[in-house]
């Protein structure tokens, strides 16, 4: 059951949350985020703000590379850890991990933390999809 949980997770991102602009990937990845809020210290709370500024496109590549590092050094290398959330939620834009695919790795992080299960990750990435009027129609349930 749960590797069709996770087929399925990898299905609506290779076929909706890759075709989203990539402020909609972001709200992706920040709904994510909130999932873990209560995980975070205050910093990372500081962090979580960010991602949120990120998904609305009010963050400047400046800053957001800074709270990414900032991040990356709060990763202690126990996994599963609720900062890589973080992390994958403020790689750029640029980076070898488009936003979309940086949002289902943070995901993946929500998941290996037991705080949501593929099912519910995919149900809240197509929420955020079908709330920003980006859903494809490819068969999947909504």
């Amino acid at each position: 059951m749960e590797q069709e949980e996770i087929d399925k997770y990898c299905l609506i991102f290779s076929e909706q949350v890759k075709r989203a602009p990539v402020l909609v990937q972001r709200k992706v990845a920040l709904a994510y985020c909130e999932l873990i809020r209560h995980l975070l210290n205050t910093q990372g709370l500081r962090a979580l703000k960010v991602v949120r500024e990120l998904a609305e496109g009010k963050v400047t590549e400046r800053r957001r590379a800074i709270w990414h590092k900032r991040t990356q050094a709060l990763i202690k290398h126990s996994k599963p850890n609720p900062y890589s959330v973080l992390t994958w939620s403020l790689h750029s834009d640029n980076s070898s991990y488009p936003p979309g695919q940086a949002a289902s790795l943070a995901g993946t992080n929500v998941a290996e933390l037991g705080v949501a299960t593929y099912s519910e990750l995919s149900a809240l990435a197509l929420e955020t999809l079908y709330r920003n009027n980006c859903a494809h129609n490819t068969g999947l349930p909504k």
